[in-house]
């Protein structure tokens, strides 16, 4: 596992139902919601209307890679994951609101 810096626009379209998935824990059709995917949610930030960012461990397995990039893609149109050392960068992010503060 690798921690990456990862922004992304969100499917406005899809953004009920990723909230819901990440309150009620339930994943069971998206087997690329690992942990590290699911606590990087739980606390991105948005940088504008459509542009969110999180940090997250990326698996270094093709498989589960491929597997959460389909997830990803499926509430995300457009992603990136930047390499980083955990917790760096989110100084200058601390003015942005969270994606979903009630989580």
């Amino acid at each position: 596992m690798a921690n990456h810096l990862v922004t992304a626009r969100i499917r406005l379209d899809r953004l009920d139902e990723l909230e819901e998935r990440l309150c009620s824990g339930n994943y069971d059709e998206l087997p690329g919601m690992r942990s590290d995917l699911v606590d990087g949610l739980r606390h991105a930030l948005m940088l504008t209307d459509t542009i969110v960012v999180w940090e997250e461990n990326l698996p270094t397995d093709d498989r589960l890679r491929n597997e959460r990039d389909a997830t990803v893609a499926q509430f995300f149109s457009v992603h990136t994951a930047n390499k980083r050392e955990r917790g760096s960068g989110w100084e200058m992010l601390r003015e942005f609101p969270r994606l979903f503060p009630d989580l």
